[in-house]
């Protein structure tokens, strides 16, 4: 396992300064339960060629009420130190406790959680009328890859907003993802709804969250918006032709257009109807 997988979102630094001791601390923003975590012990500057040592001491829960492991290892003043924790045992939160010579203590409260690198969530439609059910599926992988298959957590937000529906949804071997349904209200609903997921056992991580957003409305809008403007040139073969295709939530439609013409009876300007137009998005 990478360092850096584990600090690209969020990390702690602490800069613990008495006299002569003084050294940097980078803390990653949840222990995982299933891989290595690491910490990055930074020297300071103004550091002697003693050698210093750093004792670290691991607690579970709120109340610091189990030592977890207790250790000391050499601390250089010239180069950075990782702290590697691995194998320990399973517990939402955890309290740390830094130590060179009694002199200077450093703790941290890190909550502990699955090693989660992206939850992929996806809806059956982006636009929705309401009173009509939305579906939505989830895929939650783990950082070395394999797909998590603990309870995730659904929390639906309403256009206000407001958390209307929380809901925890379990693994199906059946059906490989996770599958989640509800109905929109009939009315007072219109706007941006917001879909979050996250591990059941890690809410308090907010790296594990991850989102989506649906649309309601009244109206239907046409799927793409269309607009086509025709010129002619001083080439009576050639004939310029603009169009503008967007999706009806205002994104730019990427595709194909195939367009035929023929001209009226004087040979003097083309007609394109409806019956020789092809677009293809």
């Amino acid at each position: 396992m990478s360092f850096g997988v584990y600090y690209t979102q969020f990390f702690v630094a602490v800069d613990c300064s008495i006299f002569k001791y003084n050294f940097f601390i980078v803390a990653p923003d949840f222990i995982p339960w299933d891989e290595t975590a690491k910490f990055i012990v930074l020297p300071g500057w103004d550091l002697n060629d003693e050698v210093h040592y750093l004792t670290y001491s691991i607690y579970s829960g709120e109340n610091n009420d189990i030592l977890l492991r207790n250790s000391s290892i050499p601390l250089s003043n010239k180069q950075l130190l990782t702290v590697s924790i691995t194998n320990l045992p399973i517990f939402d939160l955890y309290f740390f406790i830094f130590d060179i010579k009694n002199k200077k203590k450093e703790e941290f409260k890190i909550y502990g959680g699955n090693s989660i690198k992206h939850i992929y969530i996806q809806s059956d439609k982006k636009i929705y009328r309401p009173s009509e059910k939305v579906k939505i599926v989830a895929l939650p992988i783990k950082i070395n890859g394999n797909l998590y298959n603990k309870p995730l957590t659904f929390s639906i937000l309403d256009s206000r907003n407001v958390k209307i529906i929380i809901q925890k949804i379990y693994y199906s071997w059946e059906k490989n993802f996770y599958h989640y349904e509800f109905e929109l209200p009939k009315f007072n609903c219109t706007g941006r709804w917001t879909i979050l997921v996250h591990p059941s056992s890690s809410y308090k991580i907010l790296s594990h969250h991850f989102k989506t957003t649906i649309y309601v409305q009244d109206y239907i809008l046409p799927l793409y918006n269309f607009f086509m403007d025709v010129k002619s040139t001083d080439d009576e073969w050639i004939y310029e032709v603009t169009t503008i295709a967007r999706h009806s939530i205002g994104k730019d439609a990427i595709g194909n257009i195939e367009i035929e013409g023929i001209c009226d009876n004087n040979h003097s300007n083309t007609l394109i109807g409806p019956d020789f137009f092809n677009l293809s998005l």
